[in-house]
């Protein structure tokens, strides 16, 4: 007789088998379990990624969001790819993974706050840029020579006002 692994089907079965013998909801198997642990690894590299870059925005460094992208963006279809192994496990005992769900919530609040973070930089960025597109409308030669270069006569630019602000 050869000494081979058993099918996945069989293991689950089994654990099931198992389970309903102890009624304690499905057994995981050896593959469950480090299917499970490679996807709290992934929430946890993404908390730790969020976290970097909230405190880095909180404090003005606004380079952190470029420098944080690339693993950022690895992250995320890390964890969206081991969430769709993991989504059947999860669903059939939610209780069972409590842990689970505290750094989802955990992940959650991160995420939000990174969004708000963010949307505030790009207001922010618009901001700035209106401004500069008022100062150079308003020290442009625009409308005061005809195309043939010659100075036009009556006054098209409106009176001048300085933006105190800037």
């Amino acid at each position: 007789m050869t000494d081979e692994k058993p099918s996945r089907f069989k293991m689950r079965r089994e654990a099931r088998r198992r389970a309903e013998e102890n009624s304690e909801g499905p057994a995981l198997t050896e593959q469950d379990t480090s299917h499970l642990k490679c996807f709290e690894e992934a929430v946890d590299d993404m908390i730790e990624i969020l976290n970097e870059e909230n405190e880095g925005l909180d404090t003005g460094q606004v380079h952190i969001v470029t420098d944080t992208a690339e693993r950022k963006d690895d992250a995320a279809r890390k964890l969206e790819n081991k969430y769709a192994v993991v989504e059947t496990i999860l669903s059939q005992n939610p209780s069972q993974f409590s842990g689970l769900r505290t750094k989802f919530e955990e992940l959650k609040d991160k995420s939000d706050k990174n969004g708000i973070l963010l949307e505030r930089m790009g207001i922010a960025t618009r901001a700035v840029v209106r401004e500069i597109e008022k100062v150079k409308e308003r020290h442009s030669l625009n409308g005061m020579y005809s195309a043939s270069g010659r100075k036009r006569s009556e006054n098209l630019m409106p009176t001048q006002r300085y933006d105190e602000k800037l």
